[in-house]
Formats: structure tokens, C-alpha cells, sequence
């Protein structure tokens, strides 16, 4: 079984937009949502996917959570800000 541990959904067009990627970001700067992943992902032998999450937006992170409900082959990764140094982990 094949797991890709590293993936970021996002939609830019979402009313909020998206605090990564931006504008600037080019080619990256697109839709991005599971069924892209499944169709690149699953001829190489991928089963499933690890959702990093990009933002620190509430809104953002519960999207990702709704993502990952409708799908048997997402699992999130948390993210969050140490309040005192502003540095993230997972």
C-alpha cells in the first residue's frame, strides 16, 4: 500500500480566497482537491493521502476537514502556531 504523506487541497476561488499559494505563486496557483490527486496519483499505485493543511485560517482547516469526511482516502495533519515563538508544527 502506497501513501502519499504530503498533499495540500486548496481552492483560490473559494469567497475568502486562499492565504497560500498566492497570485504570485504561478503554475500552483489553481484549484487543487482530491479527485486532481486520485487521477495524477492512483496509475503510480497511491492509495491515499495525507492533507497538510497551508493556512491558519479556522474556515480553511474546517474545509479540509469537510474534504477528508467525503473521502475514504484523505487523512488531515494538523497544523498550528506555537503562540509564543509564531513557529508551526505538525
Amino acid at each position: 500500500m502506497i501513501i502519499d504523506t504530503h498533499t495540500h487541497f486548496y481552492d483560490p476561488s473559494r469567497s475568502a480566497g486562499v492565504p497560500w499559494p498566492t497570485e504570485e505563486g504561478g503554475p500552483i496557483y489553481r484549484t487543487v482537491l482530491p479527485e486532481h490527486h486520485r487521477s495524477i496519483a492512483a496509475p503510480t499505485g497511491v492509495v491515499g493521502t495525507v492533507v497538510t493543511a497551508a493556512s491558519a485560517w479556522l474556515e480553511d482547516n474546517q474545509w479540509l476537514l469537510d474534504l477528508a469526511a467525503g473521502a475514504r482516502s484523505m487523512g488531515p495533519q494538523s497544523w498550528r502556531s506555537c503562540p509564543t515563538t509564531g513557529s508551526t508544527t505538525t
